[in-house]
């Protein structure tokens, strides 16, 4: 009996291992260069070098959104952002392009941008948006999400020029961070009209070249990715720690270019320039896992979608893939429940993981987050937008002292809070 619990044991063991891997998705079309993967509401947007498609079946069929109006972008490198009821596309051929109808209409949106067609980046904090734009003009601009012409807001506080290209943004609280190329991470207070340098200590310089382009974070901490490996910051960007040991290296060097980088609210996920290997961090980056099965080709962008972790491949067959080995959000059917709901824990109490359920039923953004006693939160399971559904959540409470802890479950509308008991 011991000899056959065994070996079911260890068959166990090796298909989670076979599961535990990237697999193809239905592509759109067969065009170079999978470039970008974005997850909003119950969609799933994805764009090659030439158009950009969505999803609202987790990649079994799409809709060419761009065919009709952008033709073709210009074989370029494409990234999608959504504000508000705006779907804005930045090509680093042909500027910037806006949709008011969730892709029915297109138009062009470059007033104001001084010429500067070559977009790197395009980022929304929820009021404004965002471009960074490299040679000739090595703007960087931000207008309304709503309406309005882009305004140029670099030139007396970030400067200009290669140095100052802006290569990722992100938002802590009211706080916005921009990572440039070559000048370190500027920050701003006033909804980016100005912008300060900060110390940027231990950053490495110039952050990236042809590869690294986020900045990321995760609560209060920063996340940056260059040419040389990913690096933290506890401190608002004054000093830096490269995060990424365990990656492979392009040389003897130690140089490791980053080509993606992502978070789902609470975990971590690279892609490497070099090689066709991704890994996930659970902690941070004190730690990381390899997550390469099943690659054969560069993943330039992730996006966490129903549960599933979704990335755009680079290769000729522009292709998605979706990783179906990790541990996370468990979306565990399709029915519509009619109510918001969180269940209790279970086990409780518990040593030291447990899952946490819970129903969503309609479109929004979801957090759930982990309080000790005295209402300090200790860590964001879930922060994101998600689809009706019934789902779970494993909690890893093993650096935690045994206590009573809560968890709270927070939409736009609604917050529910329970109490758990961690006994070790």
């Amino acid at each position: 009996m011991k000899m056959f619990t065994a070996a079911l044991f260890i068959l166990f063991f090796i298909s989670n291992l076979l599961l535990a891997q990237w697999t193809y998705v239905t592509p759109p079309e067969t065009f170079f260069g999978g470039n970008y993967v974005l997850s909003h509401n119950s969609e799933l947007y994805f764009a090659n070098n030439k158009d950009v498609y969505k999803t609202t079946d987790d990649g079994n069929t799409w809709v060419n959104l761009t065919n009709g109006f952008v033709t073709n972008l210009g074989n370029s490198n494409i990234m999608i952002e959504i504000a508000g009821s705006n779907i804005f596309v930045g090509s680093t051929v042909l500027g910037v392009f806006m949709s008011p109808d969730n892709g029915s209409t297109w138009q062009s949106d470059t007033s104001g941008l001084e010429g500067s067609f070559n977009c790197h980046i395009i980022y929304s904090d929820g009021t404004n948006i965002f471009s960074s734009f490299d040679w000739p003009t090595y703007g960087f601009y931000m207008k309304p999400a709503s309406a309005g012409s882009w305004t140029r807001v670099n030139s007396n506080s970030i400067g200009s020029g290669y140095a100052a290209t802006v290569k990722g943004m992100t938002k802590v609280n009211n706080t916005l961070y921009a990572a440039t190329r070559n000048s370190g991470v500027f920050e701003s207070t006033d909804n980016g009209t100005t912008w300060t340098q900060k110390t940027n200590s231990g950053l490495p310089s110039p952050i990236d070249g042809q590869h690294g382009d986020r900045l990321l974070n995760i609560g209060s901490d920063l996340f940056v990715s260059t040419d040389n490996g990913i690096y933290k910051s506890t401190d608002q960007a004054d000093s830096w720690t490269r995060v990424d040991q365990g990656f492979a290296v392009w040389n003897q060097f130690n140089v490791a270019q980053i080509w993606g980088m992502y978070t789902d609210g609470s975990n971590l996920y690279a892609s490497m320039a070099q090689d066709d290997s991704a890994y996930y961090s659970t902690n941070g980056g004190s730690s990381w896992s390899d997550i390469s099965g099943g690659l054969n080709h560069r993943l330039k962008s992730f996006a966490m979608h129903n549960g599933t972790l979704f990335a755009a491949q680079w290769d000729i067959d522009s292709s998605i893939v979706k990783y179906t080995g990790l541990t996370g959000i468990e979306k565990e059917n399709e029915f519509q429940p009619e109510i918001f709901s969180l269940s209790q824990n279970y086990p409780n109490p518990f040593n030291p993981s447990t899952k946490i359920s819970f129903s969503i039923p309609s479109n929004t953004f979801v957090t759930l987050s982990i309080y000790d006693i005295l209402g300090s939160k200790i860590t964001e399971l879930i922060n994101e937008e998600m689809s009706p559904g019934q789902y779970s959540i494993d909690f890893d409470a093993s650096d935690l002292a045994s206590g009573i802890y809560y968890y709270t479950l927070s939409t736009n509308n609604s917050a529910i809070s329970k109490k758990m008991i961690l006994l070790k």
